[in-house]
């Protein structure tokens, strides 16, 4: 069979209002060979060409030829057809409906859809609803600029003591290693350029410790730097440089016990956060 066939068998199918599947019902077949017959993998046999020329009222030459002629269609496929045409326009239809929205640009951005769900974003804010999930937010234009702001003062706060702390690490470093000799535990001497480096690791303490105050995350304090400096001024000073390692626990058990609060602090604070948003839904 040749792809001229296949694309007739195609066409008359398709004008009777059948698919695929309800043809190899009326035949008697499998929908694959259907199938087959319109992809030119395989042909009708003779019998299967005779009902067909049957079914959709034609002559066998008509339906293997394609003359001309208009196929005349039994009166059961002619109202099949009709029928998938209403059922067709009347989905279309229902479909549209159903996902028509009403988009306005005045003021704004204001989208509603037919099922109640809405979106509006204007000076004042966003706010959206969906009935569906039962879910209505606003989200307010003070909000936004109120989270902004805490954020731009978070980060300016910790980049100005970073930065006083390495000048003020520097210049006591100098300070240290020429004006200051210290006596050890044990009688000696040190220099102070020895031990004056020590106030480079003291230089992210005091910005972490204010990055942890500001954000309420504790976990966010520089502990190793603590630990690491305690550890040398140990060491240097009493010569305990043997037990003085004993510090490094501190890190761990600090964290450990810092984290449960970090996260009992941010519980507190969305549980606050989610009563405000319900307060300024319900006021609006």
């Amino acid at each position: 069979m040749n792809l001229e066939i296949a694309n007739r068998l195609v066409e008359y199918r398709k004008r009777a209002g059948y698919s695929q599947e309800e043809l190899a019902d009326k035949l008697g077949i499998s929908r694959q060979a259907v199938s087959k017959w319109e992809r030119v993998e395989a042909s009708p046999d003779t019998d299967n060409l005779i009902a067909l020329a049957n079914l959709y009222g034609v002559s066998l030459d008509e339906l293997i030829n394609g003359k001309k002629e208009e196929p005349q269609f039994s009166s059961n496929a002619s109202y099949i057809n009709k029928e998938d045409k209403e059922e067709k326009v009347e989905t279309e239809e229902v479909k549209q409906e159903q996902y028509e929205e009403k988009i306005s640009f005045k003021n704004g951005i204001h989208i509603q859809d037919k099922d109640g769900s809405e979106v509006h974003i204007d000076d004042k804010g966003v706010y959206v609803k969906d009935p569906n999930h039962n879910f209505e937010k606003t989200y307010s234009k003070k909000e936004f600029e109120k989270k902004t702001e805490e954020k731009v003062e978070q980060h300016v706060s910790v980049g100005i003591c970073y930065s006083l702390m390495g000048l003020l690490a520097t210049i006591g470093f100098f300070l240290v290693g020429s004006l200051c000799t210290f006596k050890t535990y044990g009688g000696g001497q040190i220099s102070g350029w020895a031990v004056g480096w020590l106030l480079f690791l003291l230089v992210p303490v005091i910005p972490s410790f204010v990055d942890a105050i500001v954000s309420h995350r504790f976990a966010k304090f520089n502990m190793p730097c603590v630990a690491t400096t305690a550890f040398f001024i140990l060491g240097f000073f009493f010569q305990l440089w043997h037990p003085a390692w004993v510090v490094f626990f501190i890190i761990p058990l600090y964290y450990t016990s810092i984290t449960p609060i970090d996260q009992a602090i941010k519980r507190s604070e969305q549980k606050k956060k989610v009563v405000a948003e319900a307060d300024c839904i319900i006021s609006d």
